[in-house]
């Protein structure tokens, strides 16, 4: 009878040491202090991001708890990676990539969330993020600076959002690619891009918002929404947004297909040539209540005036 007690009890721990395990390994952290050889809990970190990324469960989240110099790293499943709040975690790259999504399923939710990702200058071949293959990416509270691509969305059909977010002194800032099949929506709100060559490129069947978000002294185009695919769109609105003292402001083109732009509540002032440039078949919608003003010239083409509802 003491046997079959036995019998009976084990069959019942054991399903729930289980269950903790599991439930440990949906949270890890990292630390500069840390080791690959710990169990990468709050008191015994890892040491780098790659290694916490192959212990914690699909769903989990990888923290780093301290600040410091981190890896860069490769991920390959639904998870988030971020900085505790307070914590400056900077990934450094000489060339290459800080951050690259591959190797895992079109239904992987994947979030990046308060890191600081330093390139190796513009003029270098390097990407801060690039996603290959996850259908939804989320960038909070990042900061990068230095990369010819910082975030670079290849030919992969999905969601992007990125959320108070700013990119700095890069060549391309937030670059969208759609595939043949299938399309890409695009969210971008309060972000900041600054002294990059372009600060947002949209591409060709992509449907974005960029609202609330500043693009300043770029030296290209603060915008550049292109469809260059025949029989295909690019549809994106713009609201409550800053576009100044960049070369031209909102550039809308591309040499196939149609790019639609709806533009509100949004300041374009004081670039070196075109506010607001409209290609031929393109179309800008404006709500009339935009501050275009001191650009050389403030509209190249033509406005599509639309009243207020």
């Amino acid at each position: 009878m003491q046997n079959k007690f036995k019998s009976i009890a084990l069959s019942i721990l054991l399903p729930l040491l289980a269950v903790t395990a599991f439930g440990q390994s949906n949270r890890v952290y990292v630390g500069e202090s840390g080791s690959d050889a710990n169990l990468c809990t709050t008191s015994a970190p890892c040491r780098t991001i790659a290694h916490a990324l192959t212990v914690v469960n699909p769903g989990g989240e990888v923290v780093v708890a301290e600040n410091g110099e981190y890896d860069q790293f490769f991920v390959n499943k639904t998870v988030t990676v971020g900085a505790a709040p307070g914590i400056t975690a900077k990934i450094t790259t000489t060339g290459g990539y800080g951050v690259v999504i591959v190797g895992g399923q079109a239904a992987d939710v994947v979030t990046i969330r308060n890191l600081n990702f330093q390139g190796p200058g513009a003029q270098v071949s390097s990407t801060g993020i690039s996603n290959i293959n996850a259908g939804t990416v989320n960038i909070d509270h990042c900061f990068f600076s230095g990369f010819s691509n910082a975030v670079n969305w290849g030919n992969m059909a999905g969601q992007l959002f990125v959320h108070e977010t700013t990119v700095r002194n890069s060549l391309f800032g937030i670059g969208v690619t759609a595939p043949a099949e299938g399309l890409v929506r695009v969210t971008i709100d309060k972000c900041l891009l600054e002294m990059n060559d372009t600060g947002i490129t949209l591409g060709s069947k992509v449907y974005g918002t960029i609202s609330n978000t500043t693009a300043v002294s770029n030296t290209s185009r603060a915008v550049y929404v292109r469809s260059t695919n025949a029989n295909q769109r690019s549809d994106v609105t713009i609201d409550n947004c800053n576009f100044s003292n960049n070369t031209a402001g909102l550039l809308v083109g591309g040499t196939n297909g149609t790019s639609v732009v709806r533009l509100t509540r949004t300041t374009i002032v004081d670039n070196l040539l075109a506010g607001v440039s409209v290609g031929a078949g393109h179309i800008v919608y404006s709500l009339q209540n935009n501050t275009i003003t001191g650009n050389f010239p403030d509209v190249s083409g033509s406005l599509t005036p639309i009243a207020l509802k």
